[in-house]
């Protein structure tokens, strides 16, 4: 519950506001119209729930949530000194925090850049790797790559290696049932 009346507090503070600006989804009917206090037969919700600070209606806002916020507004509730050793917490994790989005900013342009220049062979040609040839060309040929659509086969150095294993695995099977 501190939690709650810290950030409370402190959002009321960062933007200028008093209690007076707090509202209950239950103090709300389901189609805007403002009950000013949770009323059963007629709120669209029950939020923040009727165990929240002594329940949702406008009597239980006023003498729990209300009188506690304005109490830690006011420094009744937290030691100052309490207070800016948090904040100073709260800053350093920031810190921490913009600096790992920073690095992971990094290694995503590099991923990308990465991407960006692996090469993509279509065809079985002189830009293909010779090693890749065989695998390739017997892939095609047994129905396993199909490519593209237009001839094209789109593949990768990745694409190449599985290419040639698979060759290899078929020879193998072959050997043994021989």
């Amino acid at each position: 519950s501190d939690a709650i009346i810290t950030v409370v507090g402190e959002l009321l503070r960062k933007f200028g506001l008093g209690t007076e600006s707090i509202t209950y989804h239950a103090w709300w009917t389901a189609s805007g119209t403002p009950l000013g206090t949770y009323i059963a037969a007629r709120s669209a919700k029950t939020c923040p729930g009727t165990g929240f600070f002594g329940g949702n209606t406008r009597e239980a806002f006023e003498n729990g949530l209300k009188k506690r916020v304005e109490e830690y507004m006011k420094g009744e509730l937290i030691d100052m000194e309490e207070l800016n050793k948090l904040k100073a917490e709260i800053a350093s994790m920031k810190a921490n925090y913009d600096n790992t989005i920073n690095i992971m900013g990094s290694e995503i342009a590099e991923l990308k850049a990465k991407q960006a220049n692996k090469m993509i062979y279509d065809y079985i040609d002189e830009n293909m790797p010779e090693w890749a040839h065989e695998g390739v060309k017997w892939c095609v040929e047994n129905g396993i790559i199909k490519g593209v659509g237009d001839g094209r086969l789109c593949l990768d150095d990745r694409d190449l290696k599985y290419c040639t294993m698979i060759m290899r695995m078929c020879e193998v099977i072959r050997q043994f049932k021989a």
